[in-house]
């Protein structure tokens, strides 16, 4: 039985996110075009590279399943999308770094193999209502890996 733990919303920010980085192209664009001052270029080019990252970033969150022997992860956004299995023994830890507590909450994982989708993956768990502490689902997984790995009984 597979069970999401991912949010069903991770889509919904996505595609957010890709408009807010089209709306900062498009004025940084109007901007070297249309007042093409050292000062103006400067800025754009430093807006469209940091719209880039935050693009690039947001392209790499998953979608996310635990089955009894691993997880499901799926990539549903505009470029790719695949889904592969990864079974408990072959990650290595589940992580939500302090900066990673805000709204919306990211989760990254880390694993022990190369996966098609690299070391390491993210994404954004389910909402819930105290973001001040580790989301639940991090130790969760980190509590069947250990158990899986036979460090826990």
């Amino acid at each position: 039985m597979r069970r999401e733990i991912s949010s069903s919303i991770t889509s919904l920010y996505m595609v957010f996110v890709i408009l807010i980085f089209v709306i900062i192209i498009s004025v940084s664009l109007y901007r070297t075009l249309f007042a093409p001052d050292s000062l103006n270029i400067f800025l754009s080019s430093l807006t469209m590279l940091l719209g880039f990252f935050i693009g690039r970033w947001t392209l790499r969150w998953k979608r996310l399943e635990v089955a009894e022997k691993g997880i499901y992860i799926s990539s549903d956004n505009f470029f790719d999308d695949r889904e592969i299995f990864v079974s408990f023994e072959e990650i290595d830890i589940v992580h939500q770094s302090f900066w990673a507590k805000k709204n919306p909450e990211i989760v990254s994982i880390r694993f022990l193999v190369t996966t098609s989708f690299g070391n390491k993956i993210w994404f954004i768990p389910k909402a819930r209502f105290s973001g001040f502490s580790k989301h639940p689902i991090v130790e969760e997984l980190n509590r069947i890996i250990a158990k899986r790995k036979g460090f826990i009984t």
